[in-house]
């Protein structure tokens, strides 16, 4: 899997892993970033199935059946490169996905819980994820469009509720008014979350 760093200053305590939408790529997420921690350092991942418009960390469901047990199995193997890398450094890290980019990083967590303690959630969907009978404290914000056909709100919504009893207590969803894509509002509510 590509990935590359991001170097804001030599000296930053802060830390963002990326992980870009359907089509995007290592830079897709710099702005955002960029707006909500300006002095943050910058882990960027590719996705590796496809390519160009249709680059994804996994299939698409018409492509294969995404199950749980599938997600797992992807997750596993990013695990296992993330494994070598060191982030001991920072003081704060957050983990950040956008559509496939949060779905992946749901994934992630069935298996890591405490992946990282901060984890943002940009219009992801619910596949029936399988997390661990454990309570986490990784604080998890998912943002969710009021009008979003691709990943609608109110799986979220039942998700973060099922999740935030047990699982995931520091889980918050934030309801906007919109569809699939990032609006001026929600960079505004991440600069203030953040």
């Amino acid at each position: 899997m590509l990935k590359a760093w991001f170097t804001a200053d030599k000296e930053s305590s802060e830390l963002i892993i990326t992980f870009h939408g359907t089509g995007g790529n290592i830079y897709s997420l710099l702005p955002i970033t960029g707006e909500i921690a300006p002095n943050a350092d910058v882990l960027s991942f590719e996705g590796s199935w496809q390519t160009g418009r249709k680059r994804r960390y996994f299939p698409l469901p018409e492509e294969e059946p995404v199950t749980a047990s599938k997600l797992k199995e992807y997750a596993q193997e990013f695990l296992q490169e993330f494994e070598q890398i060191d982030i001991s450094r920072y003081e704060k890290v957050t983990a950040m996905g956008y559509s496939n980019g949060a779905n992946y990083l749901l994934s992630i967590l069935q298996i890591q819980p405490n992946f990282v303690e901060n984890v943002i959630l940009l219009h992801p969907a619910d596949f029936q994820y399988e997390f661990q009978a454990t309570s986490s404290d990784t604080r998890i914000l998912a943002t969710v469009g009021a009008n979003d056909y691709i990943a609608p709100a109110g799986p979220i919504i039942q998700m973060q509720q099922r999740l935030q009893t047990f699982q995931f207590p520091n889980f918050k969803a934030k309801l906007l008014d919109g569809g699939h894509g990032i609006s001026t509002e929600e960079i505004d509510f991440l600069k203030q979350y953040y």
